[in-house]
Order: structure tokens, then C-alpha cells, then sequence
């Protein structure tokens, strides 16, 4: 592309020093190579190391490269094999030093499965001395440890006969087996199972097998290892890992999922459903996505911990324009105990900074005076004003007409066909005539015509599509985040709080995320974690390994806090 003001000889200009570029990439590489490579390679930023390799293949440099260099660069890169094995020239090159790495590493090994079995769609070449019963063994090494990946064990049973390397039946069977022996002992565990790790290289970032409450987490090494900035850390936190749904709504804490009367939906204030199957394999699931996650970053010289001083110190004054707030990471070299006791008044300093700055007052010096605790975490408000609704007493006849099997709504589920689930299944099933409901029917109807969910036009029910999806959605979740929804939904959500359906509340986390908090955080539950609580009083063992545990579920807890704040102040900035 040219400017239209440039003339010919400008253009020419430009070409040829353009022109002159790889040239003067190559010599300055093959120079760089040749002197100093094993020693400085760390130096090179992590995403600009896949186009150093295709640089070296492209433009012939790997010959200024000595054996012994690669082989001592190699010893401490193992992880970066992928790079290395996507160049033919290269791997040619050599392949003396790289096949007996490659016979014993783990990483090696997955490459191998993942694009035998899954066809990625960048092509690996292997060296040409490694033959197909090196590749057996190394597949066969692989099912026999304790380091596989379950997923992998399933695609290696059904793995097509045309496979490379070449799957036999020897291999199917141990496989099986294996696969058989992890799964009998999750069951014998509890029937709750998670598996998460991560894969040298896949066409996406992450990939999820699910079979009831075993799930299997796999995530792409490569994908970290070429996105080490805050952006994309946050995305795979949020997005990826799913630590919210599509409504913005925390994953982590419990939610009433029962076909049950609403009205008979409420948490025991003296014990939380720590128990709940859905409760338990989902603390299982993020706390494995917190703990392999955290390993890889590290792998990478990324420290976990950091990603909240980077939102709390930089995201936020560059994207947002908002400044005054601080967080202080603990070090590496600091214990899990030590971390805990550094990490928790830091949550609760940047919550008080919040709250200073919904005042509009961000004065460090006034929070120097501010030493008491943070009160009950409904206290803490939502910069928009309205940010969640659950259903209102009154309207708890209208959810349960409309979506529960109820005994005393069974005259509505009933048509000439069939039983439905649900009223509402009925309604976007067929066409119900008014005038062939009974008294009882008609009675239960007139709610929902009150509630101007449903409308009678030409003898026939209609309903309002858009409002019936919305409260279907609270009554699933027991509450929704109002601050995604379009224009059309906040106008069927202001018309069902006039009509005393559904209750707004202006607090920063929704009661499901307060009863979490309460749950890790204080002593709100008999059986809860009260972290904060313990740590403050002494009430921990030294060497007991439920600190790091503890020290995970406080991680789980700011990435929320860090995810919740970060969605008030786009919509604040929005508005």
C-alpha cells in the first residue's frame, strides 16, 4: 500500500529498502547465533519466538548454529519442542540431538498423539532416524505413567487403522485399561471427577470432554506461551475457563437448579450446599484450572499473582481511565501461609477503594484511617444502579405457573397429546385455545394475563416471547444480571418490576455470590471455609495442606472480585 502523494521514484525508494530487510535479519541472526544463542535465548520475547524459529528455517540460519549449542538450548526448552519440530529444515538439521530428547519427553509424546489423532493443521515433522517402533514405544511409555491425559487414552481406543504412527490393537487395549482403572478410581472417590492439563499445541485453546460429573480439561501450552499479556490472560480466566456464564453470572458459587416450587427455593443460613454434586464439581473444576494454569504461567516466568497487581495498576488506568488503586503481590519466594496473609487485606483495601470511588473520593490517606473491616458484602453497591433481579414475593405464582410441575398448576400441562414439563413448554409447543381451559386453568391464567406475559387475541394464548425467556432464566438461576441485556429486555425487565414480578437490587454481587463469599470468606456457616476468619485468629496448622488449598480458594475469589470490577467499570465508562 502507497500513498496517493508519493510519485514513482519515492515508491522505488521504499522498495528497495524494504527489499534489503532480510538480508540484514539474516546476517544479524546467523551473527547472534553463532556467538552467544544458548546463553541469551531467554531474552527473546515468548511471542516473537515461533517467528525467530520460522526465521531461522526460512532463511537458511540454522547452519550458523552448532550441534552443541542447540543440544545445551534444548536441555532447558523442552517445552518449546513444538517451535522447533514445525521447521523440516531444521529438524533434518538436527535430528542427532533431538531424537533421544524426544524418546523420553512427555511433551514429545502428546505431539505425537495430538497430530495422529487429532489433525491439527499445522503439519510436525519428526526426524527421519526416529522409526515407527520409537514412536510405538513412546506411546506405549505413555499410557503405562502417571502423567497421561485421560482424553487421550479415549482417542487412542478409537483411533482410525490409517493413524501414523500406527495404533495396533496392543496399544487399544492398554489403553483401555488404563482408562478403565482412572475411572473406577474417581468412582471409588466419589463420582466426582475432574481432569485438567495442558497439551503441547492445539487448533484451539482449550477443549472439554464431559461425561456427567467427569470432566476433562485440556488446554494448549502454545496458546499460553504466545498470549503472556493481560488481555488475553483475562480472557482465558473469563472466557475459556467459563469462570462466568453467558448472563455475566459467577460459575463458582451455588445455584438452585431443582424443578421445585420457587417459593420453597432458600439457602439454610446455618449450612452451605458445600455437598451439592454441582456445587462440588464445580469448586473441583476451578480450583484445577486455577492450580495447572498458574504452573503454566510460571513455566513461562509469568507469575500468577501478578495478573491482579496488572488489573488493579495498569488495565485499569489504560482502559478505563480510572486510577487510585493499588494491589500488593506477594513474591514468589513467599509460603502459601504467608501469601494468605498478605493476599486477604489486600481484597479488602481495593473493595474500600471501590467504595471511595463510587463516592467520588479516592483518598489513600483517608483509607490509611479506615481500619475496620468490611461489613456485610450486600453493602457494597453496584456503580449502575440496578444490576440484578430475583423474583418478587408477589410474583412467585407467576414463575410457577409458568415453568414448575407443581401439583396445583397440573391442569395446565395437560393437552389432548401429550403431558408437558411445564406451561411455558406447552405455550411454545402449540396453540391452547382459552376457551377449552377449565375454571381452575382460566383462574391461573388470569396471573400471567395480569402480569402481561400472556394475552388472549382471537380465542388463543399468546405470550410475550422475550419477557417468558427472561423470567424462565431467573427462575433456572434465581437471579439475572440486568447489566448485559439490550434495550428491548431492560424494557420487559422495567415492566415486570412495575408489576411487582420480579425486585431490583443495586448491591455489586448478587445474593448466590454474597452467601459464596460468606461461605470462603467469615463464619456466616457452620460448615463454611471462614478463611478470612481462621487466618486473622491463628486458627490454622502450620503444615497442614489445607493452606494451599485455603490459598487456591482465595485465588478463586479475586479472579471473581477481579472479573465482577472490571464488568461494573466497562458499563460505568459505557455510560
Amino acid at each position: 500500500m502507497f500513498l496517493r502523494s508519493w510519485d514513482e521514484e519515492r515508491i522505488n525508494r521504499y522498495k528497495n529498502a524494504v527489499d534489503k530487510f532480510p538480508s540484514i535479519i539474516s546476517r544479524f541472526i546467523a551473527s547472534w547465533l553463532g556467538r552467544k544463542f544458548a546463553g541469551e535465548y531467554d531474552s527473546i520475547e515468548y511471542e516473537y519466538r515461533s517467528a525467530f524459529w520460522q526465521s531461522v528455517a526460512d532463511f537458511g540460519i540454522f547452519k550458523s548454529l552448532s550441534n552443541g549449542d542447540f543440544a545445551e538450548w534444548l536441555k532447558m526448552h523442552e517445552s518449546e519442542l513444538h517451535d522447533v519440530l514445525l521447521h523440516e529444515k531444521i529438524v533434518n538439521r538436527f535430528s542427532a540431538e533431538l531424537i533421544p530428547v524426544i524418546k523420553k519427553s512427555k511433551i514429545a509424546t502428546e505431539l505425537l498423539i495430538e497430530h495422529a489423532l487429532f489433525k491439527p493443521k499445522k503439519t510436525v515433522y519428526w526426524p527421519k532416524a526416529l522409526s515407527d517402533s520409537d514412536k510405538r514405544e513412546m506411546v506405549k511409555a505413555y499410557i503405562g505413567s502417571d502423567c497421561f491425559n485421560v482424553n487421550y487414552l479415549k482417542k487412542i481406543q478409537n483411533a482410525s487403522r490409517n493413524a501414523e504412527p500406527k495404533i495396533d490393537e496392543e496399544l487399544r487395549l492398554m489403553a483401555k485399561e488404563a482408562q478403565e482403572k482412572w475411572i473406577s478410581k474417581q468412582k471409588m472417590s466419589g463420582m466426582i471427577s475432574v481432569q485438567v492439563s495442558f497439551v503441547p499445541v492445539m487448533d484451539t485453546p482449550i477443549r472439554y470432554t464431559e461425561e456427567g460429573y467427569l470432566t476433562l480439561v485440556e488446554c494448549s501450552s502454545e496458546w499460553v506461551r504466545t498470549h503472556l499479556n493481560f488481555k488475553f490472560i483475562f480472557l482465558m480466566l473469563r472466557n475459556y475457563f467459563s469462570f462466568t456464564d453467558y448472563n455475566g453470572r459467577s460459575n463458582l458459587p451455588y445455584y438452585s437448579k431443582e424443578e421445585i416450587p420457587i417459593i420453597k427455593r432458600n439457602l439454610s443460613k446455618e449450612e452451605y450446599p458445600r455437598e451439592n454434586p454441582i456445587f462440588l464439581h464445580n469448586s473441583y473444576l476451578y480450583r484445577s484450572l486455577i492450580e495447572t494454569f498458574r504452573n503454566e504461567l510460571w513455566k513461562n516466568s509469568l507469575y500468577f499473582e501478578n495478573v491482579f497487581k496488572c488489573f488493579f495498576e495498569k488495565w485499569l488506568p489504560l482502559v478505563y481511565g480510572i486510577k487510585g488503586f493499588s494491589f500488593n503481590s506477594p513474591s514468589i519466594q513467599t509460603t502459601d501461609l504467608e501469601k494468605i496473609k498478605i493476599i486477604l487485606p489486600e481484597i479488602e483495601r481495593v473493595l474500600k477503594i471501590y467504595m471511595m470511588f463510587q463516592e467520588e473520593n479516592v483518598n489513600l490517606h483517608l483509607l490509611n484511617t479506615f481500619s475496620s473491616p468490611i461489613g456485610n458484602w450486600n453493602e457494597l453497591k453496584s456503580l449502575s444502579g440496578q444490576k440484578y433481579v430475583y423474583p418478587a414475593k408477589e410474583g412467585y405464582a407467576v414463575f410457577n405457573i409458568l415453568f414448575s410441575q407443581h401439583l396445583s398448576v397440573y391442569c395446565l400441562l395437560k393437552s389432548s397429546d401429550e403431558k408437558y414439563k411445564c406451561f411455558y413448554e406447552r405455550l411454545q409447543d402449540e396453540k391452547v385455545s382459552y376457551d377449552n381451559l377449565d375454571s381452575q386453568s382460566r383462574e391461573l391464567l388470569q396471573y400471567l394475563i395480569d402480569a402481561d406475559c400472556v394475552s388472549i387475541k382471537d380465542g388463543f394464548i399468546e405470550y410475550n416471547k422475550t419477557k417468558c425467556d427472561l423470567l424462565k432464566d431467573i427462575y433456572d438461576n434465581d437471579v439475572l444480571n440486568v447489566l448485559p441485556l439490550n434495550p428491548e429486555e431492560r424494557r420487559c425487565i422495567d415492566e415486570l418490576i412495575a408489576k411487582n414480578v420480579i425486585v431490583a437490587s443495586d448491591s455489586l454481587f448478587s445474593t448466590n455470590e454474597q452467601n459464596y463469599i460468606s461461605f470462603v470468606w467469615s463464619d456466616s456457616y457452620k460448615n463454611g471455609l471462614a478463611i478470612r476468619n481462621r487466618y486473622l485468629h491463628g486458627a490454622y496448622s502450620p503444615n497442614d495442606p489445607q493452606i494451599h488449598r485455603d490459598y487456591i480458594e482465595i485465588l478463586k475469589l479475586l479472579v471473581m472480585i477481579m472479573i465482577c470490577l472490571d464488568d461494573e467499570f466497562r458499563c460505568w465508562k459505557k455510560n
